[in-house]
């Protein structure tokens, strides 16, 4: 508080608290009226920031905290890992996490609590960041992601459950996009980050080696890389672009088919945000057709190490989608030298001769 202003001098007490204790600090400063003014100006800068912070501390409610502890509580989670199905962010209803439960949550993230569900941890922080995304812009949510990445990076070795932690706040910093999440990732793209870096992922029971530096180096930059290239705006779009495998890169095998597959992506963001009207909807239906027929002619490339010469040899072919513009036909497909093509007739309901002017094809191509 400031007094003293009547008796020529100022007494500035600063108090300042934690979860342990206060402390005060008092300071006494001449009576000139230009020192005055100053000082009161910081006082209220000081006021200003103390209301920000603590108007930013979420305190959980009973019923939320029983929402959270019953989400935390160990067992299997179900999860439908059918290719074009796994939407990570499904696992649970959006809003179902309470805002008030995001301190509770990143204090439980910290813990290391071994009697909890911990993969759980960080998708519930995305399940309120998707339905907070306003609210918790000023909240610090990246800094205590980057320092939760960190401190596990430091401790040398950690269970498998901290390992898929870290990926999932990747992904949480992808949506993030504040600056210091890009860099934080696009520094994680780097090799040379890893040159002084020595991780090693046990299993749950520590019996055994789940995960030693070389593969996890590989791993989480693939993962960064596709959580930069997720961001899609103008920095990522050229990240992507630009960004080429080293062919003498130890990565390579993982890198290259990662970036292939960023590159169709951004194609695919592209072809939504086409159109915003009726006509949009129509895309975006397309899109999520060209998603889902990607992940299955991708599981058949692996398994069989070339692409399909048709859509009708991929499995269950009679569960194919039809072309959203011409109903009771499927998409149209042609095998490439080193991927595919798929396309759409479009609005107009016929495929358009190269270079026509009223071809309105609605293609995607991989890689």
């Amino acid at each position: 508080g400031l007094k003293g202003f009547v008796k020529g001098e100022i007494t500035l007490s600063l108090i300042f608290f934690d979860s342990l204790y206060f402390r005060s600090v008092t300071c006494y400063f001449p009576s000139k009226p230009t020192t005055q003014k100053c000082i009161a100006s910081l006082m209220l800068v000081f006021l200003e920031a103390v209301l920000c912070v603590s108007s930013l501390a979420y305190e959980i409610s009973a019923e939320s905290k029983k929402i959270v502890d019953a989400a935390l509580a160990p067992g299997e989670i179900m999860m439908d890992l059918t290719p074009g199905n796994f939407n990570p962010d499904s696992l649970i209803p959006p809003g179902a996490i309470p805002l008030d439960a995001i301190d509770y949550l990143i204090d439980r993230l910290f813990a290391e609590d071994p009697n909890v569900n911990r993969s759980f941890i960080v998708p519930m922080i995305i399940n309120i960041y998707d339905s907070n995304r306003e609210r918790l812009k000023t909240y610090g949510l990246d800094d205590s992601l980057i320092l939760f990445v960190e401190s596990m990076e430091s401790k040398k070795q950690y269970d498998e459950i901290y390992y898929s932690n870290i990926s999932d706040c990747l992904r949480l910093l992808g949506k993030i996009r504040s600056g210091e999440a890009v860099q934080f990732i696009r520094s994680r793209t780097d090799l040379h980050y890893w040159d002084d870096k020595s991780v090693t992922v046990y299993d749950s029971k520590k019996s055994r080696i789940d995960m030693n530096n070389d593969l996890y180096r590989k791993m989480q930059r693939e993962k960064s890389i596709h959580a930069l290239c997720m961001i899609l705006d103008a920095t990522a779009e050229k990240f992507i672009n630009d960004f080429e495998v080293d062919e003498n890169d130890p990565d390579y095998r993982n890198l290259s088919p990662t970036n292939s597959m960023n590159k169709f992506l951004l194609n695919l963001h592209k072809l939504r945000t086409k159109h915003t009207d009726v006509l949009g909807e129509k895309y975006n239906k397309v899109c999520d057709d060209f998603y889902r027929l990607h992940f299955s002619i991708y599981v058949y490339y692996t398994g069989r190490k070339e692409f399909p010469a048709k859509l009708e040899d991929l499995p269950r072919p009679d569960e194919l989608p039809d072309d959203v513009f011409r109903p009771d036909q499927f998409y149209s497909y042609q095998k490439t030298g080193s991927g595919y093509k798929l396309w759409s007739v479009g609005p107009n309901g016929k495929t358009g001769d190269a270079g026509s002017p009223d071809i309105d094809d609605i293609i995607i191509q991989y890689p």
